[in-house]
């Protein structure tokens, strides 16, 4: 999209989704949340260069029914956004992302030298994967392989191999005091 392209429709049409897909996280957020994450992801689009100056935003009306939010939350969102000059509108004649709103220059880069010890990851959730024990994980798979049956290595029941189920039963019980039948557990590929 060229700065002074317009959008030959709503943003759900085929001519203007992919210019206001970057709004769909910030309409999904709890409702309580939601107009200052709309705000935010204006902004921030503005700010890194997404939407560019001149470039023509969808009506109120049209950008709440594509997020499906309430029309006084993107208006809301309009007007705040214009008073801090972000963006310009005019009665009548639609909402434009501003000229006086430059992208962020890029941040300053630490090139001191630094060895992978002293990289320290606070990311929450994210385990030590140094300390995931390989040896054990390998011995315990060779073993499991060597047992297996042939036919267990084909497609087995949708919800685990049933060994798997029953282990699993049994570690909860054993370290949660958990009592789950092996029937009513489903293994699955991962969750995000």
């Amino acid at each position: 999209m060229t700065s002074s392209t317009v959008p030959d429709g709503p943003p759900g049409s085929a001519a203007g989704s992919a210019a206001w897909e970057l709004l769909l996280p910030a309409a999904s957020a709890p409702a309580r949340a939601r107009g200052r994450a709309l705000q935010e992801a204006l902004r921030d689009a503005v700010r890194s260069g997404r939407l560019a100056p001149g470039t023509r935003l969808p009506s109120s009306r049209d950008l709440a029914a594509d997020l499906k939010v309430s029309r006084g939350l993107v208006t809301e969102a309009y007007e705040q956004l214009t008073a801090e000059g972000y963006l310009r509108s005019g009665r009548g004649a639609g909402t434009w992302v501003g000229d006086a709103v430059r992208a962020a220059r890029p941040r300053a880069r630490d090139l001191a030298p630094r060895s992978p010890a002293d990289r320290v990851d606070f990311v929450p959730g994210t385990p030590d994967l140094s300390l995931f024990p390989r040896s054990a994980w390998a011995a315990a798979q060779r073993g499991v392989l060597t047992e297996l049956e042939h036919e267990s290595l084909g497609y087995p029941d949708p919800r685990g191999l049933p060994r798997l189920r029953t282990a699993l039963a049994e570690l909860l019980a054993r370290r949660r005091g958990v009592v789950a039948d092996p029937e009513r557990i489903m293994v699955v590929s991962g969750v995000a």
